[in-house]
């Protein structure tokens, strides 16, 4: 009974209700982006001719090496069809994370889908400590395969710097760092911060298109 007035009193606090769904959501967008983003660049890496399909749209024409990599890869004695697991395998593969970030990223796919499809489970118990350091522990591993797919794949094919010729550890994507202000907007007070930066940005853009 004491377990479930605490639990009670936990959902109507606004305070504590409003920070663990934010978590809940920064968590499962997080993982979705970094999931889309991680299929999509093995896709068009591996993949060199498109079509369009019946909305128009243009898509990849799936070669075998895709086919046999990540559309139906050979994994323990059996073919997988899982496009996300296979390709993080592939990332392994090219020795971009470790067997234990794989492991890590297991670990963080089943805590995405807690989420998703315990949500309201998770409120009414309330969120443990140990799950903030998962938050952290995603971000950390979205960071290690940004900056691997950049340096190893996009700058090379792009040829626009020779290699040692840049700081490779400070590369990184748009959509990384939009996370990054996100996750220090909501649990580390630098909303007023970012705000300020963007309305300062906002007044020089407002400077220069007036003397253009």
């Amino acid at each position: 009974m004491v377990n479930s007035l605490d639990n009670a009193e936990r959902i109507c606090d606004k305070e504590s209700l409003q920070f663990q769904l934010s978590f809940m959501a920064l968590f499962i967008g997080m993982f979705e982006f970094m999931k889309d983003t991680l299929i999509s660049r093995v896709e068009s890496f591996l993949c060199s001719n498109m079509t369009q399909n019946e909305d128009g749209e243009w898509v990849y024409i799936h070669n075998e090496t895709y086919k046999n990599e990540i559309e139906k890869r050979f994994v323990d004695g059996k073919i997988v069809k899982d496009r996300l697991r296979n390709t993080v395998l592939w990332f392994k593969d090219a020795n971009a994370i470790s067997d234990d970030d794989y492991k890590l990223f297991r670990k963080l796919r089943d805590k995405r889908n807690s989420y998703a499809h315990k949500m309201a489970q998770h409120v009414w118990d309330g969120l443990p400590e140990q799950d903030a350091k998962g938050l952290l522990d995603l971000l950390d591993l979205y960071i290690k395969l940004d900056k691997w797919w950049i340096n190893e794949i996009e700058i090379p094919i792009s040829g626009e710097f020779e290699p040692g010729s840049y700081d490779e550890d400070s590369v990184e994507s748009l959509a990384l760092i939009t996370f990054k202000i996100m996750i220090s907007t909501l649990f580390g007070g630098k909303s007023d911060e970012y705000l300020e930066m963007i309305q300062k940005f906002r007044d020089q853009q407002g400077v220069n298109e007036s003397r253009s």
